[in-house]
C-alpha cells in the first residue's frame, strides 16, 4: 500500500509539467487570486481518489479531459461554497458605544481570567480541590464525603488557594473596586 503511493507521488510530478494549463483552466472559473489553490486541491483529490489509470492513456499521454473535470468540480464547489456564505454590509451592524458598565464588565472578566491563569498553574490536588469548591454549591463536608479526603485537609487546602489569590490579586481587586480598570 505505501508503495503504491510513493509510485503515484510520481505520476503526479507529470501532470504538474502541464501547471499553465491547468491554472488558464482554475483561472477561467475563479480567477487569478485562488486558481493556485485550486490546482493544489485538484492534486490532492487525484492523489487521493485518482489514479494512474484515470489520468493517463495507454500511451502514456495525460487525460487532460479527466483532469479538466476535476478542476471544474473543485471550482464549483468553491463557487457553491461562496455563495452559501451570507455577505452583510458592514453599514447594517451597530457600534456599541463602550460605555462605563462595559468597561466594568471587562475588567471583571479580565480579573477572573487572570486569577484563573494563576489555578491553572498549581499543583494538580490543589486545582481540582479549588475547582471543586469554587464551581460547586457542596460546602467542605459535602466534598469530605464525596471525595473520601478529610474535610481538615481540603479546608487547609482551601484556606491555602484563598491566600495566594488575595496575595497575588489584591491590588487588581481594589483596582477594580476604585474604579480604575484600565489598571487591570
Amino acid at each position: 500500500m505505501q508503495r503504491e503511493k510513493v509510485k503515484s507521488m510520481f505520476w503526479l510530478k507529470e501532470v504538474d509539467k502541464y501547471r499553465n494549463d491547468w491554472f488558464r483552466m482554475a483561472s477561467s472559473f475563479v480567477g487569478n487570486e485562488v486558481a493556485d489553490d485550486i490546482i493544489q486541491e485538484t492534486y490532492l483529490k487525484l492523489f487521493k481518489y485518482s489514479s494512474p489509470t484515470k489520468v493517463f492513456f495507454e500511451d502514456g499521454r495525460i487525460n487532460k479531459s479527466y483532469v479538466y473535470l476535476t478542476i471544474r468540480s473543485i471550482c464549483y464547489e468553491l463557487n457553491n461554497f461562496k455563495n452559501k456564505v451570507q455577505k452583510t454590509p458592514f453599514d447594517d451592524y451597530k457600534v456599541d458605544i463602550i460605555d462605563e458598565e462595559n468597561i466594568k464588565l471587562f475588567a471583571y472578566n479580565r480579573l477572573l481570567d487572570k486569577i484563573d491563569l494563576e489555578v491553572a498553574s498549581w499543583r494538580w490536588y490543589d486545582k481540582q480541590l479549588f475547582t471543586l469548591y469554587k464551581n460547586s454549591p457542596m460546602s467542605l463536608r459535602t466534598i469530605s464525603k464525596e471525595t473520601g479526603i478529610s474535610w481538615v485537609s481540603i479546608y487547609h487546602t482551601i484556606k491555602d488557594c484563598k491566600a495566594i489569590i488575595k496575595e497575588k490579586f489584591s491590588e487588581d481587586y481594589e483596582d477594580y473596586l476604585n474604579g480604575d480598570y484600565h489598571l487591570i
